[in-house]
């Protein structure tokens, strides 16, 4: 029962994880969307240490909103990202009533009171190992509901599919004379979404344009507020080079797409501020040339 009603023990707290100690191996959870250096950044709470994630397959999300049959042992996928861009984690379905459901078994992000849309979904193959065994997802087959909790015993979801919890994206990207459109959502969280929008717009931009080829890049984006009629607009410009950067002994390059990262730090102080603003859509366009041009306006 306590672990049945663990919002009502918990509430708000957010119980970190128990380190291992080296006793004790990471449970793997199959996160796909991302590789191994974006998967680091999701290190928060319990998946930086108790959890190891490991690729997923490739998915095609219904567009159904019916709401779908769910049983104990069901696989279950999470979407912290859908659309064009996905990112989703995997779970057993470990408890089902007719108006909640439980996964896991243990804690996802360990954030406490959250909101993703969750699907069945079917697992193509298990790969076993002694050190470490994990599930390969394969098709995502329909919505089974909401999750609303997830802290240190288990995914908490209700079994009704709840509108406006994910922040739609739309991407037009100019490559030379090419123009390439691409959309998805990403669910709302203060520290999170921000991340997974830098995360999904360099991983379509990769598609487009190799991070070694020179290049110059003007940003144009539309940040839309909920109970605000004019959005926040957002105008930069940079070069794209690998330019080699020397801090005393040390040496490095430059992040090519640092234009990206500027932009996720604005995304994030509004997430973050104290005025609690609600985003209700963001709309970047990104024009790309080839070689060093000049830039016909300053960063602001």
């Amino acid at each position: 029962e306590y672990m049945r009603d663990q919002k009502g023990t918990l509430g708000r707290k957010v119980v970190k994880p128990i380190s291992a100690g080296g006793i004790l191996r990471p449970i793997a959870i199959p996160l796909f969307g991302l590789d191994q250096t974006q998967m680091k950044q999701f290190g928060r709470g319990s998946l930086g240490e108790n959890f190891v994630l490991v690729p997923g397959g490739g998915i095609a999300i219904p567009t159904t909103y019916n709401l779908g049959s769910l049983t104990r042992g069901d696989s279950v996928t999470v979407f912290l990202a859908r659309g064009d861009f996905s990112i989703g984690g995997t779970c057993t379905a470990t408890e089902v009533t007719d108006k909640t459901f439980s996964l896991c078994g243990h804690a996802f992000l360990g954030e406490g009171d959250i909101q993703l849309p969750a699907y069945r979904s079917s697992i193509t193959t298990t790969f076993q190992s002694s050190y470490d065994s994990y599930k390969l997802v394969g098709q995502i087959l329909e919505p089974v509901g909401t999750v609303v909790y997830d802290n240190a015993f288990a995914v908490e979801g209700v079994r009704e599919i709840r509108p406006d919890i994910m922040i739609p994206i739309s991407l037009t990207f100019n490559v030379d004379s090419d123009r390439y459109d691409y959309n998805f959502e990403v669910f709302r969280h203060k520290f999170y979404s921000s991340t997974i929008v830098e995360m999904g717009t360099r991983s379509l931009l990769a598609k487009l344009w190799p991070e070694t080829r020179l290049g110059t890049a003007r940003l144009a984006a539309k940040i839309y507020l909920k109970g605000r009629s004019q959005p926040v607009e957002i105008y930069d410009a940079d070069l794209i080079s690998m330019r080699k950067m020397q801090l005393g002994f040390l040496s490095g390059y430059a992040d090519p797409w640092s234009i990206l990262s500027k932009f996720q730090q604005t995304l994030n102080s509004i997430q973050q501020s104290e005025w609690n603003f609600a985003i209700n859509r963001v709309e970047l366009t990104l024009d790309i040339w080839s070689g060093n041009r000049v830039l016909d306006f300053d960063s602001m």
